[in-house]
């Protein structure tokens, strides 16, 4: 699925090129989207006991993209990733992205989370790598080396990979599939980054284009039956729900 202008995201080919930009801002959020007991009781005792603090991201500190309502229930297991052209004032920056399920009642849920600092952006080409596997769309993997680290270059896009955590999330029919795209931070209950790049707010801008077309890869599974409909809002172990809350992109000039 490709990223395209005002917000949307479906697998027709990007026609006409857009830039987005936003300020990663490490600090816009809390740390954590969890703000009472993650022990026995609290975050792992029953929907009842929980306390979710999964705040929106204040304008201008993301930009997000949302597919048109899915005609079916469509199941994703495994990895994924979030290919983006990124342009950054600073030499490096981390970048957060959330998937997650925004829902025909009005709520949306956590999918999952991938990151990356844009510095480790190149990807293995063998499987000479942590995993001793080769990398591929669905399940991209950064060689993570000292001599493979890059800054991003001054005012130049290029090309950055986020891998996305493992998921297994069943989105229902009339349900939107949307990828958020931040700086790292308020969207896991435990821990967090205690020490971002650059450290200050860094400009980012993405970039979507029949040359440089930024997408989201998910592993979707077919044929597999939902037994279930939607489920309530919050019910999910570590899933926190929220009222949705659509992202405005601000738009740069190329």
């Amino acid at each position: 699925m490709v990223l395209r202008a005002n917000g949307t995201l479906n697998n027709l080919p990007t026609l006409a090129k857009g830039i987005d930009q936003f300020t990663a801002d490490a600090n816009a959020l809390p740390p954590t989207n969890y703000s009472a007991n993650t022990g026995t009781g609290g975050l792992w005792g029953n929907a009842s006991q929980w306390e979710w603090n999964w705040q929106q991201n204040p304008s201008g500190n993301a930009v997000s993209y949302a597919t048109a309502p899915l005609a079916t229930n469509t199941t994703v297991v495994g990895a994924g990733s979030v290919t983006l052209w990124v342009r950054s004032s600073t030499p490096d920056v981390d970048l957060q992205t959330t998937i997650s399920e925004v829902r025909p009642d009005g709520n949306e849920t956590f999918v999952q989370n991938g990151y990356l600092r844009t510095s480790e952006r190149k990807l293995s080409t063998n499987s000479n790598n942590m995993f001793k596997q080769l990398s591929t769309d669905v399940e991209p993997i950064p060689t993570f080396t000292e001599n493979d680290a890059s800054p991003m270059p001054a005012n130049k896009f290029v090309k950055v990979v986020v891998p996305l955590y493992y998921q297994g999330h069943a989105y229902r029919a009339g349900s939107r599939i949307r990828v958020t795209i931040a700086a790292p931070n308020g969207a896991q209950p435990v821990w967090s980054f205690a020490e971002t790049q650059p450290g200050t707010p860094s400009n980012v801008a993405i970039t979507f284009s029949t040359t440089m077309p930024s997408s989201l890869v998910l592993p979707v599974v077919p044929g597999v039956v939902v037994p279930t409909a939607l489920p309530v809002c919050p019910s999910l172990r570590n899933q926190p729900c929220r009222p949705y809350q659509a992202i405005v992109n601000n738009t740069a000039a190329g």
